[in-house]
């Protein structure tokens, strides 16, 4: 079963930043907290061999978690394939769907596919974790009308905590 969340517009702060970003020192430290957060407009970044947070002192190069959360808008109703390429583990969740799951195994490119519709709003969540070597993160989508790309920021939207939502069900896809 996949359901959705459609929430009260009043509840949204459209932006261009439009994904909380939370980085986690996570395999040294065991540590649960979030040392940093920021908005981001889109999740493309290739941070090679330097910090995801150059401006925190401290932040490691390697060995780090990041945590994205917003909502999704698409622009269709279709099915969405979702492509992350990375050097790490990757998590995508959009609603209650778990769309890519690849946090047990390192990948350079996994994906998964998704039935959205036009207008919906989604909350989504990726899960970056890196251990060594070069960061880098692409989450990309195609459509078969939507030829592949990195999801663009006008696709994504700042959502402030809320408590009211209207549930829409999604059909599953198996493709």
């Amino acid at each position: 079963m996949r359901t959705s969340h459609k929430a009260d517009s009043r509840q949204h702060e459209p932006s261009h930043l439009s994904l909380s970003r939370c980085a986690v020192v996570s395999a040294k430290l065991n540590s649960l907290a979030c040392d940093s957060t920021q908005l981001d407009a889109k999740i493309s970044f290739d941070w090679g061999l330097d910090s995801p947070l150059p401006k925190a002192l401290g932040f490691p190069i390697d060995s780090f978690s990041i945590l994205w959360e917003g909502m999704l808008q698409v622009p269709s109703s279709d099915i969405f394939k979702f492509s992350v390429t990375l050097n790490g583990r990757a998590r995508l969740t959009i609603g209650l769907i778990i769309v890519i799951d690849r946090l047990l195994a390192s990948s350079r490119t996994v994906s998964g596919s998704i039935e959205l519709e036009e207008d919906g709003m989604y909350p989504i969540k990726i899960e970056y974790m890196h251990s060594t070597d070069e960061a880098l993160i692409d989450l990309k989508w195609s459509t078969p009308t939507i030829h592949e790309q990195t999801v663009p920021a006008s696709a994504f939207v700042y959502s402030r905590p809320c408590w009211q939502r209207t549930i829409h069900s999604l059909k599953p896809f198996s493709g």
